[in-house]
């Protein structure tokens, strides 16, 4: 029961986040060549991975139907066992394909001459020409020069 009610979640929050939180940010990124936007998909992305190696271990009571799930049920249920590690190696492909997928974007966002400080530098810049941050710091000068 509760094993089934996560993967409902999992899939009704997934699937729009995974297009908002990582495919949107790395298109972003390309199209606007971006170094900030960069780092902002590999902070998103590594959370991506992170998930999916997660789920293949197959942690009880979370939704995911991994290695341990599969293990334990390999002597009750041979049908289940056969379900559950078929989700192991789903989760695994899953894992591994966005590890290369992570050190691909990575490998081409270090030859194209982008940086930590150049991220710094847009980050800074980002701040410094946004208005409600400037309005934010001018009102807070004011308060404590009252």
């Amino acid at each position: 029961g509760v094993n089934f009610g996560f993967s409902i979640v999992w899939v009704i929050l997934f699937i729009p986040c995974s297009f908002w939180c990582w495919y949107w940010c790395a298109y972003n990124a390309f199209k606007s060549d971006s170094s900030l936007r960069f780092m902002f998909f590999f902070f998103v992305f590594f959370f991506q991975f992170a998930t999916c190696a997660f789920f293949s271990v197959g942690v009880t009571q979370s939704g995911s139907s991994g290695m341990i799930i599969a293990l334990k049920l390999r002597q009750s249920n041979f049908g289940v066992f056969i379900l559950a590690l078929v989700g192991f190696i789903l989760w695994a492909l899953g894992a591994v394909i966005s590890a290369l997928l992570l050190f691909r974007i990575l490998l081409f966002y270090r030859t194209s001459g982008y940086s930590v400080e150049k991220m710094q530098e847009e980050a800074g810049h980002a701040v410094a020409t946004n208005g409600g941050v400037r309005s934010a710091v001018v009102a807070g000068v004011k308060t404590t020069m009252q």
